[in-house]
């Protein structure tokens, strides 16, 4: 991310010896438009492509894995410790996703309304069609709003789901509230495919 990598800059400059892995490594990201998180600074920018991989189940899978593998690197006395934590993490993420995979297959609509376009990841995992409020980055404008809205009742949905890092007055009427920023990525996880139930 450009403000990570402001950051990571200053950091290097403060500990000439600081070292700094990428948890996206050998990761292909999906191409998206450049949108604000609602933090200083913080944009997601079309460069990298959309950063949001720890939504895929895949590619959570494939963080913790480079996180390990940094860790071994500076920690090589924990490297049986830290592969079986990473083999006890990578054994939850799979059941989290058996868990949300059998919840959304039992789901009648596979559209879904959000605001703010950072379940990309999730959605191409699961099959689902995404339809996103949040236009380039910005509020939308109220052409776009109908069209949404217009697309979703054919579809036949029923809930739209807002992130508590934006503005929710444009899909207040229906909007379920989801965090990806979560600590608890399985509970996230679980939660939001219960909320697509609420559909059937």
């Amino acid at each position: 991310m450009p403000f990570e990598k402001q950051l990571v800059g200053r950091a290097v400059k403060l500990n000439p010896a600081l070292k700094v892995v990428g948890m996206d490594a050998g990761i292909a990201k999906l191409g998206a438009p450049a949108h604000d998180h609602g933090a200083p600074g913080h944009v997601c920018s079309a460069d990298g492509g959309d950063p949001h991989i720890w939504l895929s189940p895949r590619l959570f899978c494939a963080m913790a894995s480079n996180a390990v593998s940094a860790l071994v690197q500076f920690l090589p006395q924990q490297r049986a410790a830290l592969s079986e934590q990473l083999a006890a993490t990578v054994a939850e993420i799979h059941a989290t996703d058996r868990a949300v995979g059998d919840a959304v297959r039992r789901q009648s609509v596979k559209t879904w309304v959000v605001y703010h376009p950072s379940w990309s990841y999730f959605a191409a995992d699961y099959g689902l069609s995404l339809l996103v409020i949040e236009e380039d980055g910005k509020t939308p404008a109220a052409r776009h709003l109908a069209e949404i809205i217009g697309q979703a009742r054919a579809a036949g949905v029923k809930v739209v789901f807002s992130e508590p890092q934006y503005d929710k007055r444009p899909a207040q009427t229906l909007a379920e509230m989801i965090d990806p920023l979560q600590e608890d990525w399985s509970a996230m996880m679980r939660d939001v495919a219960a909320k697509l139930g609420e559909q059937r």
